[in-house]
């Protein structure tokens, strides 16, 4: 698979939102993933109503299943998991949907594997808190729920430097919710001006050419990490609407507010040159409003990508400094370019 991968496109869809997770599955007791059907829905210890109620969903919440059971009242329910809740809900208070294209988050390291079962060879780990894309499940012979999953698409966006790719048992992942390793499904464009491709190798312009902070939501992504490991390039796939109507096409990353730029948000750096000058707004043409000496912490809140300005000049960081002013410097103060 690996082999087959690293020569070809590799589209990952991220979020439930994905086209994949959202073909309906059979029933509720054979997916492995599903939204909340109600409008208020009560997580128990165990797989009555008479158990300890430990956690509230609402409607259109999301959750993994990680089995089910006919209680002795003849009831189905489901043990389901979300962020760190686990416990067990009724089988017809979830709406069922397949796995394949959900971005998950290991709970524990946890072991991939050669197939779907304990007894197969591991072949790596994926870290506790890491991500994982999933591309296929199963419910194995013995009624496990296990994935096949891998870290390629995102290499380049969490700065994983080991790769995986294999099986995973569905007991040891969650839905992602670490800041830290997800993508947002809806998020809004970082760059002075964003052309939309309809291919991945931005060769083939569609005409639409969208505004800073433009709404969008990824719908997939491309990348060529494998094949090309020291200089990846990374593109996604985005939905938006025009005049009341959607419209999709493809990206540069750098164009669109993912962690990539959203990781530092709320965190200090440390200014890298002599004399950094703070403008009112992200470009050289905008006044000086203060001076920061080298040596001073600031606190990032927003970025700005010029994709005219070359060789590492187009990001600007929106930052707050410690008497409470706040304004645009280039990204280059915090590397002493």
């Amino acid at each position: 698979m690996k082999k087959l991968l690293s020569a070809v496109l590799l589209f990952s869809a991220i979020g439930s939102v994905s086209a994949a997770a959202d073909a309906q599955a059979a029933s509720a007791n054979e997916t492995l993933f599903g939204r909340m059907n109600e409008k208020e829905v009560l997580l128990h210890r165990g797989a009555t109503a008479d158990y300890r109620v430990t956690h509230k969903f609402k409607f259109n919440d999301e959750v993994l299943v990680l089995g089910s059971i006919r209680n002795n009242q003849g009831e189905e329910w489901l043990r389901v998991r979300s962020n760190d809740d686990t416990g067990w809900i009724q089988e017809d208070q979830l709406r069922p949907y397949g796995a394949e294209g959900l971005h998950l988050s290991a709970v524990k390291d946890a072991a991939v594997r050669r197939g779907a079962e304990d007894s197969y060879t591991q072949t790596d780990t994926v870290q506790k808190s890491k991500g994982a894309d999933v591309y296929a499940s199963i419910i194995n012979s013995k009624g496990e729920r296990w994935v096949k999953a891998n870290n390629w698409a995102l290499l380049s966006e969490i700065w994983e430097p080991v790769l995986f790719d294999g099986w995973v048992n569905l007991e040891d992942l969650t839905i992602l919710t670490s800041p830290e390793e997800r993508l947002s499904v809806s998020t809004v464009t970082a760059a002075k001006s964003t052309p939309v491709f309809s291919d991945s190798q931005l060769k083939n312009a569609s005409g639409d050419v969208l505004t800073y902070k433009y709404p969008v939501s990824i719908a997939g992504v491309f990348t060529d990490a494998i094949s090309n490991p020291d200089n990846p390039q990374v593109r996604y796939k985005i939905k938006y609407q025009v005049k009341s109507r959607q419209h999709e096409g493809w990206v540069d990353r750098r164009y669109i507010d993912t962690y990539k730029y959203q990781g530092l948000y709320g965190k200090m750096r440390e200014v890298q040159v002599l004399n950094a000058e703070v403008r009112r707004g992200a470009g050289e043409n905008y006044k000086v409003t203060a001076k920061l000496k080298k040596g001073t912490i600031v606190t990032i809140h927003d970025t700005y990508f010029d994709p005219f300005q070359k060789d590492g000049f187009g990001t600007w960081r929106m930052i707050k400094f410690p008497n409470g002013q706040s304004g645009w410097v280039n990204d280059t103060v915090f590397t002493g370019v």
